[in-house]
This record gives structure tokens, C-alpha cells and sequence, in this order.
């Protein structure tokens, strides 16, 4: 009995080990972004100290590269872009080359509000110009992946593709809501597994994007990731045995009504990454948002192997611990799993060609610090890198950005 069950143990864990592997590979190699980059200095507005954020139509083949030094925080079409200005400079290329941008409002005021209104209205002309009418013969779209992840998807258009995913692919997906966010949007969930829905002896896996409503570049990354293992599985042995043998949960947005307004807390205005529990610093449970309460929920529930959370900006991944009982900024607190964290970064690193490449560090692609800037760095104890009361979860924190 005793050597027999710890034979299934000991099977389970060689099992984990290739699945760490094949997973944290797999994500980075159908990443919507081809490839990312550092966030550098940010240009702020003298008068307001805020960060500015241009839209720039009419993007085309000659006059792209033009960007090529830009900080792009979203690709929204072929020929549109949303983009940071690093310095004046690049503002007075935008205006001498006579490009149709407008710089994006980030109060809250009558100049942001008449903005969204245009940006509402271009994408419900992109909307009605687009052809939608292909169906199967179940009626469920088909996904043309050119046309498809042109753009980046709003609650509306998130929700209708998964609804149609799981639509294509039945047997091996389920769509769940975890809960609703302040403003009532549902907090989606896909598990992809040859038997969803089913509580079975293997090892589950969470992927979470869009924690900021503003940083976007994670959300389109685990849209293009469910659409591409869905679509592989039976003619991909890796991808037919990874869905086989694990148990999938991808939750693409957990601030939907942030990446709505385009801002990086929630509709109440919380950074829900500093609204989860500290183990130093307790939790303040009369400011606890919806959305949070409803990830704690879930996570207490379900017994995850491995969890990655996406954020946006500083090619990074990130391991628990930054905090420190100390508060001492700098000073190293690794957690009880501090080898198996610098093992799946690694692994994270070495599949993305940015990082595995990068000559910015003395000692090759990787350096043990809390500075942000770097390619691993420890963490607060929060949702994105670490276990909450009652998940017994280990958790990556990446961050990822576009390049244009």
C-alpha cells in the first residue's frame, strides 16, 4: 500500500515536471507578440506630472518605422496604434511628419469622455466592415486568426469569442464566470481538458491576464494561446497530450471594466494588485473589491499546480518574495519554493528570444534583484507571484509588451 501509493506520487511528480516544461514553452511560443521589449523612461506632461499616451491612425508600411523607437501599448488594427511618449522628441516627429495622432486624455474629464465616443465609434465601424457570416455546419464561427487578432478584443468581443470557442470545441472546453466585476461584467474562465468540468488526479494550471485595465498586451496573448491549442488538439502529439494530461484554466481578463475605461485600476478605482492580501501587511477586507473577493473564492476551491499572471511594461518574471517583514527595499526574502521559481523563470526566459539574448545584464540573461527593470525580480505576496490563505498554488509573474 504505502510503496504503491508512493510509486503514483512519485509518478505524478515526473509527470508535473514535463508538463512545467511543455506549458510555460508553449505559451510563449503562440504569443500574439512576436517578441517583447523593455518599457523605458515614460515622457510626463509638465503641468499634470501624467504619463502621455498618443493614438496614431493611418499607420502604414513607410511610415511605421518611423515608430520603430516607440513604447506601444496596444496594436488595435493594422493601422492604428496606441503609444507612449518617451521624450518631446517624438512628439515633433509625430507632428513633422504630419501623422493623424491625438494625444489620449487620462483624467477623468469631458476631453476623455468625447474621446471615447471616437474610439467606440471607429471600432463599431470596424465592426460592421468586417465579414462575420462564415459558419460551420454546428453554426459556430469559424476563426480566421488573420482577421481575428488584428485587434484587440473589448468585453463584448471577448466574450463572444470565447462563447464561440467553446461552441467549436465542446468536448474538451467549459466557459464559467468566477464572479462579476464592479461594474457587473462576468470574470470568464475557459478550462480546456480532455474531460472539463471533471475533478481528475492531474495537475491544474491558471493563466490570468489584465489585471490592469491598461495593461493589455497578456489578454491578447491568452486569447491567441486558447485559440491555438484548441485548434491543434488530435493533429498535435504535444498539444493532444498536454490538453490529455492536464487541467487548463484560462481567465483572460480579471479587470475587464479597467480595460473598458482604458485605466489601470477598477471601476472603484482600486489597483487591484495591491488589493489582495499581504502576509506582512494583513488585509483590509472593507476595501476588498469585487473582483478580488471572487479570484479568493476560486482559488479555494481549486487546488492549482502552477499559476502565470500577465501584466504589462518591464520584460520580466517575477518570483515571489519582494515584501519583507522589514519593509527594506532590495533586501532578498525568498519563499520555502525558491528553486522551483528560478527553475520555471528560467525556463520562462530562455523561450523568449528578448530575454534569452539580452547582453543588458553582466551576468547573461538573468540577475537575482528587486529591481523592476531586470530580468527576474522577487515580488510582493499578492495574486500574481504567490500563495493566498488557502491556495496552495506556486505562481509566476510575467510581464510582456508588444513590439510594433
Amino acid at each position: 500500500g504505502i510503496n504503491a501509493e508512493y510509486g503514483k506520487q512519485h509518478k505524478l511528480v515526473a509527470m508535473m515536471k514535463g508538463v512545467l516544461r511543455v506549458a510555460l514553452s508553449l505559451l510563449f511560443v503562440c504569443s500574439f507578440a512576436s517578441s517583447v521589449f523593455h518599457q523605458d523612461k515614460i515622457h510626463r506632461d509638465k503641468r499634470t506630472g501624467e504619463e502621455v499616451l498618443v493614438y496614431i491612425n493611418h499607420v502604414t508600411p513607410e511610415n511605421r518605422r518611423l515608430l520603430h523607437d516607440f513604447n506601444i501599448n496596444k496594436v488595435r488594427s493594422p493601422t492604428e496604434i496606441e503609444a507612449y511618449i518617451k521624450e518631446p522628441a517624438q512628439l515633433e516627429l509625430l507632428k513633422s511628419q504630419n501623422f493623424d495622432y491625438e494625444i489620449i486624455p487620462n483624467t477623468d474629464s469631458r476631453s476623455l469622455r468625447e474621446y471615447n465616443i471616437r474610439k467606440r465609434l471607429r471600432t463599431l465601424k470596424r465592426s460592421l466592415e468586417s465579414d462575420s457570416s462564415d459558419k460551420d455546419e454546428n453554426g459556430c464561427g469559424i476563426i480566421d486568426p488573420k482577421k481575428e487578432f488584428t485587434d484587440y478584443h473589448n468585453y463584448d468581443q471577448l466574450t463572444a469569442f470565447l462563447k464561440n470557442i467553446h461552441c467549436l470545441y465542446p468536448t474538451i472546453t467549459r466557459l464559467f464566470s468566477v464572479g462579476k466585476s464592479v461594474s457587473g461584467r462576468d470574470l470568464w474562465v475557459l478550462e480546456i481538458s480532455k474531460n472539463p468540468g471533471v475533478n481528475e488526479l492531474e495537475p491544474k494550471f491558471k493563466y490570468v491576464g489584465n489585471m490592469h485595465g491598461d495593461e493589455t498586451v497578456g489578454r491578447e496573448i491568452l486569447l491567441r494561446f486558447i485559440h491555438s491549442i484548441c485548434s491543434q488538439y488530435g493533429e498535435s502529439k504535444k498539444i493532444t497530450w498536454l490538453i490529455d494530461n492536464t487541467d487548463i484554466f484560462v481567465l483572460p481578463t480579471m479587470n475587464p471594466d479597467g480595460f473598458e475605461a482604458g485605466t489601470r485600476a477598477n471601476a472603484n478605482q482600486f489597483d487591484l494588485n495591491r488589493n489582495f492580501p499581504d502576509q506582512y501587511k494583513g488585509f483590509n477586507e472593507k476595501e476588498a473589491q469585487p473582483e478580488v473577493l471572487a479570484i479568493m473564492d476560486w482559488l479555494k476551491n481549486n487546488t492549482f499546480t502552477l499559476s502565470a499572471n500577465f501584466h504589462g511594461g518591464d520584460v520580466v518574471a517575477n518570483y515571489p518574495f519582494d515584501g519583507n517583514k522589514d519593509e527594506i527595499s532590495g533586501k532578498a526574502s525568498p519563499s520555502p519554493d525558491n528553486t522551483v521559481f528560478k527553475f520555471l523563470a528560467r525556463i520562462y526566459a530562455d523561450h523568449n528570444p528578448v530575454m534569452s539574448k539580452s547582453k543588458e545584464f553582466s551576468q547573461g540573461n538573468y540577475k537575482r534583484s528587486s529591481m523592476v527593470h531586470l530580468i527576474w525580480r522577487n515580488a510582493r505576496f499578492q495574486l500574481p507571484v504567490a500563495r493566498l490563505p488557502g491556495d496552495h498554488c506556486g505562481a509566476l509573474h510575467g510581464q510582456v509588451s508588444s513590439r510594433f
